[in-house]
Order: structure tokens, then C-alpha cells, then sequence
């Protein structure tokens, strides 16, 4: 009898990090489809941030978690979910680091347009991220390119 609850703790941390890939990725999907123009470059950023991010090596893996958000976020549209998950697992550092992320996405194409903006402002809100660390974020993205 315990040997089975022993076994099953010991998955948790897996499926613990898979939810913590997919609500990243969701939100960087989210912020490639908010002007209605998920391209090559973003798609292309964002398979590079979760490769680095949660070190994967599987391309395809990453590309299947693109599509499944992606599905999700058309049909659904609830980024709740996964901002719970983010703040519910991820020290303030690293949902500033999240911020940056989406910053990196929304910024590929060299402009940031006023949906992109908002999305973040109220991803930022949601994980407790403040205006203050938003704009860094953003600062600190638009220097680097």
C-alpha cells in the first residue's frame, strides 16, 4: 500500500515542470496571435525561449506544445489558467523573466502594436508582476536587439 503512494510522488515533479512548459508556452503563443499574425519568426522565437528556458532538445516535442496552446487558446481563450499556474510556481524573478519573454515575441518584428501592449500589461497584473518590473522588462528587450 505505501509503496504505491511513494511511486506516485515521485511523477508529480514531471507533470509539475510539463505544466509549467505549457502555461510559458501558452502565454508566448498568446502574445505571437494577439495581432493576428502567428509567423515563422515568433514561432521560431518561442521554440528557442522554451529550448532554453526548460532545456529541451526535442524540436518536435516543443513544436506539438506550440499547436496544442495555440488550439487551446483559439477555441477557449482563457490565459487564466495558466497565469495561476505561473504565479503559483515561479518566484517574482522569474515571472519578470516571463514578462521578458513575451516582450522578445512581441517585439520579433520590430514594432509593438497597442493589443500587444495590453496583453502584457494584463499578463503582468495577473502574475503580480509590477509596472515597474513590466517596463524594465521591456526596456531591458528593446536594448538588447
Amino acid at each position: 500500500m505505501f509503496k504505491s503512494l511513494f511511486k506516485n510522488t515521485k511523477k508529480t515533479p514531471a507533470i509539475k515542470e510539463d505544466k509549467k512548459v505549457i502555461a510559458v508556452a501558452a502565454l508566448l503563443v498568446e502574445a505571437a496571435l494577439i495581432d493576428d499574425n502567428f509567423d515563422k519568426n515568433e514561432k521560431d522565437i518561442i521554440i528557442s525561449i522554451i529550448k532554453n528556458t526548460f532545456s529541451m532538445k526535442d524540436e518536435k516535442k516543443i513544436t506539438q506544445i506550440i499547436k496544442n496552446v495555440q488550439n487551446d487558446i483559439e477555441s477557449h481563450g482563457d490565459l487564466v489558467t495558466y497565469t495561476r499556474t505561473i504565479k503559483e510556481n515561479w518566484d517574482l524573478d522569474e515571472r519578470v523573466n516571463i514578462i521578458e519573454m513575451m516582450w522578445k515575441v512581441c517585439l520579433v518584428d520590430g514594432k509593438i502594436e497597442p493589443y500587444e501592449d495590453m496583453l502584457i500589461r494584463r499578463v503582468a497584473g495577473l502574475i503580480y508582476v509590477t509596472d515597474k518590473d513590466r517596463s524594465f522588462a521591456k526596456r531591458k528587450v528593446q536594448s538588447s536587439k
